[in-house]
């Protein structure tokens, strides 16, 4: 599970609240997000792998579980069946044989079940776990990409207003009230832009945080977890 560290700055862009929690934001966006952040493409990758590993190793523990308890109750099965047998057995030197290996396979019955449970407690619960924040970390991503297609617009907005600004400059046939009015759009529109920027790069750095700590200390967690 080790993840190699390739540090590129993010071109103009950067990263906000609530990590792995949904983040309310206001645009959606348009258009297909190219990530242009090799650091967060290669984290991107690793998690999807790690997530599909995770899942076929759950479905695993499913079928190991689900093995076990058949085990456990055939086991069950084969010692009633023998101590049923013990109890009509008229030879004594028989009768005792087969009501010890009945007490046996009730045993095998119990271990079985405990090896059932414990797979459940220790593995099953932990991977199921991992999958789930996984899936959190994937819906920060997801926010993300809200935040810099919000970011985007909002430039695409501050420019059509610069735009409108130039055209009416040049007619210089407009009262001042209306160039008035025009500046305070545009100020306006840099004002949201400046802000969606640094909602993106908020958003970017927090997530780079927790990730590189999901690294070095949920993983360690896993392990030791697996191990116990």
């Amino acid at each position: 599970m080790d993840v190699k560290h390739r540090e590129h700055k993010e071109p103009g862009l950067g990263e906000s609240k609530g990590m792995f929690s949904a983040i309310g934001l206001g645009g959606s966006g348009g258009g297909k997000f190219i990530e242009h952040d090799d650091w967060f493409h290669d984290r991107r990758v690793y998690l999807e792998a790690l997530e599909n590993q995770l899942k076929a190793l759950l479905k695993a523990i499913d079928t190991v579980v689900t093995q076990r308890k058949a085990l456990a109750e055939a086991a069950g099965d084969f010692s009633a069946s023998l101590h049923a047998l013990s109890t009509v057995e008229l030879s004594i030197s028989l009768s005792t044989p087969l009501e010890s290996l009945s007490d046996l396979q009730l045993r095998i019955r119990e271990l079985y079940e405990r090896q059932a449970q414990q797979d459940v407690l220790t593995l099953g619960i932990t991977v199921d776990e991992y999958i789930r924040l996984i899936g959190s970390i994937k819906t920060a991503f997801a926010q993300r990409q809200k935040s810099f297609h919000a970011w985007h617009s909002a430039e695409s907005e501050l420019q059509k207003r610069r735009t409108t600004q130039e055209k009416v400059l040049r007619s210089g046939k407009t009262q001042q009230d209306r160039l008035n009015q025009l500046q305070a759009d545009v100020g306006e529109g840099e004002r949201r832009s400046h802000q969606a920027r640094l909602l993106f790069e908020d958003m970017g750095r927090l997530m780079r945080a927790e990730l590189e700590r999901f690294e070095r200390e949920k993983v360690e967690d896993f392990k030791s977890g697996v191990e116990t």
